[in-house]
Formats: C-alpha cells, sequence, structure tokens
C-alpha cells in the first residue's frame, strides 16, 4: 500500500503473489469495491506454466494491506498464459468479477472477504479469438462485453457462476488492417 501525508510517500507491505512454479507473464489488478472502511481488489496473473491465479487484496486506508491466501490457481486449458495472452477482468459487483484470457476461455469468480471462489472454466466458443484486451459491464442488461485489438466483439451473459456467449461480431474487416 502506499500513503501520502504532505512530507512525501510511504510504502507499506510487499507481497509475493506468484502461486506456483511458472513465472508470472502477464497480471492485472482490478477495484472490486468497499465494504465497511476497507478497499477490495482482484489480482490476477498468468504464469508461463499454464496456470492463472487469483488473489484478493484488501487495504484499510491505514496503511495495512492484506494479501488473501486461499488456495487460487486454476489451469488456463490451453497454455494461453504461457503464449503472453492478455487477461481481461470486469466487475460485476464489489463480490463478482470475471476473468478472459484469449478471448475464449472465462471463469465467474466470487469474493467473500479475502476468499475468492470460482465455477467452472467455461469455453465461450465462437469462431472468432484473439487476445483480451478491454471489458466492460452492463449492469442494465446484465451482460458483459469484450473487445480485443483485433477487432472482435463478444457478448456475454452472466447467471451465478455462469457466463455464456450471447452473440460475437468482427467490427472491422480482417483484411482492412494496414
Amino acid at each position: 500500500s502506499i500513503a501520502s501525508d504532505n512530507s512525501g510517500i510511504t510504502l507499506g507491505n510487499e507481497f509475493n503473489f506468484n502461486n506456483g512454479e511458472g513465472n508470472i507473464k502477464n497480471s492485472s489488478i482490478t477495484y472490486l469495491g468497499e465494504e465497511g472502511n476497507s478497499s477490495y481488489y482482484a489480482v490476477v496473473c498468468a504464469q508461463d506454466n499454464g496456470a492463472g491465479s487469483v488473489k484478493i487484496l484488501k487495504h484499510d486506508g491505514q496503511n495495512n494491506t492484506t494479501l488473501g491466501t486461499s488456495d487460487s490457481t486454476f489451469t488456463t486449458t490451453n497454455n494461453a498464459a504461457a503464449e503472453g495472452h492478455k487477461i481481461a477482468v470486469v466487475v460485476i459487483s464489489s463480490t463478482k468479477f470475471v476473468i478472459l484470457w484469449n478471448l475464449k476461455y472465462s471463469i465467474v469468480c466470487t469474493r467473500s472477504g479475502t476468499d475468492v471462489t470460482w465455477g467452472e472454466i467455461f469455453d465461450l466458443e465462437g469462431n472468432e479469438n484473439g487476445y483480451a484486451y478491454h471489458g466492460a459491464y452492463d449492469p442494465i442488461m446484465n451482460r458483459v462485453v469484450f473487445t480485443t485489438c483485433q477487432g472482435v466483439v463478444k457478448v456475454c451473459t452472466i447467471s451465478g457462476s455462469t457466463i455464456s456467449l450471447l452473440f460475437e461480431s468482427r467490427f472491422y474487416s480482417k483484411d482492412s488492417i494496414v
């Protein structure tokens, strides 16, 4: 954690995040929200051995930070992590978020304190794959939208710990890339 007063910046705790024997290739941190006087973040990484890790980081605003200790390693099924594909994390609520990698595989995660659990890894199938770059949640329609630099958008529905592909589209032609 980092705190600032008028005399400078103070650094707090430092954590080792690596959950496995691989090296971290890609990582993402996303603000989930507040509960009580604490702020919560989801920290996700992909390792070069094909493993993915999720930890919950709790910051109490007083230079005290806690990293969740639950066993939170999942397999990225096709070693997308080893290939260096970016991970996209989308917040649904302060206790629920979705991780997507390789614009094909996804997992719905649930936070309770600093513990995290998830449902099954879902293959969103479809015809368009690529690197997941960004995602957003539409709370009115209960939809998650993911995009890539290859011009693909995937719209998904969430129900409990299940995510399903509603539709996908290419918003520019592969042939128009210069």
